[in-house]
């Protein structure tokens, strides 16, 4: 019979006991009531800072933690153990994912909702992915932009910032729970005034990147010499293959 967990801390009430949790060594006789309830390290860092009371580790709860499940918070009923916690909460379909565009940041977007958005607010280009093959025929794309591929029951999302390039996987990972990962070559150009690459700017390959929605950045752009990198298309060549 496995323990349900309470991994939330007292502070932040963010579920971040999971990553060590902390307790104030005035646990008697306080008139702060903190001091007798666990805290995530953050949070015992700044505890100690306003009260000027030492916190302490509590290692005595690691194996009571390992041993117990804990709730998806976006699903219930989903009993998860210490291990794939983590992974399950950055991949559940049920997740609000907030839009990752500068000046915009609306929230909150499920996966399929935030691909729509990107595309009908954003103007994202939206292509489909043969899983096999590069996919050369994007269209350009310029800085504040990007390109939705659309695959089976998942998006990839390419957009670029004035610092580099970024990807995204927005998808229901339990539709690809045999495929839990997935082979990703980037490379990313300059284009010319034929709109054909002109110059390789940077490259990125992972050949076992998850399932999770995360935003990656994948590589840096570099300055050139009096360009505006905002008045500049860039033109990408993209392959993606499923891992099991």
């Amino acid at each position: 019979m496995f323990m349900r967990l309470d991994l939330s801390c007292s502070g932040c009430r963010q579920l971040r006991l999971l990553d060590r949790a902390y307790q104030c060594t005035l646990t008697a006789g306080s008139l702060d009531e903190a001091c007798g309830q666990l805290l995530c390290y953050s949070c015992s860092r700044a505890h100690s800072i306003i009260t000027s009371h030492p916190c302490f580790r509590v290692v005595g709860l690691d194996s009571r933690i390992m041993a117990g499940v804990i709730d998806c918070p976006y699903r219930y009923g989903a009993n998860l153990t210490p291990a794939n916690y983590m992974k399950h909460t950055r991949s559940c379909n049920l997740r609000g994912l907030m839009c990752p565009m500068a000046m915009c940041r609306q929230k909150p977007f499920f996966w399929n909702t935030l691909a729509s958005h990107l595309i009908d607010h954003h103007g994202f280009f939206n292509e489909n992915i043969p899983y096999e093959g590069y996919k050369e025929d994007i269209p350009l794309i310029r800085c504040g932009t990007g390109v939705v591929l659309e695959g089976q029951e998942e998006y990839f999302v390419f957009f670029i910032t004035e610092t580099g390039l970024y990807f995204i996987w927005l998808g229901d990972a339990e539709a690809k729970h045999d495929l839990p990962s997935f082979l990703l070559k980037v490379h990313l150009y300059q284009a010319g005034s034929d709109g054909r690459p002109r110059e390789e700017l940077g490259h990125y390959l992972s050949p076992h990147p998850t399932r999770i929605m995360d935003v990656i950045h994948l590589c840096v752009i570099p300055s050139v010499a009096n360009i505006n990198i905002t008045q500049q298309s860039f033109y990408l060549r993209v392959l993606i293959e499923d891992r099991a």
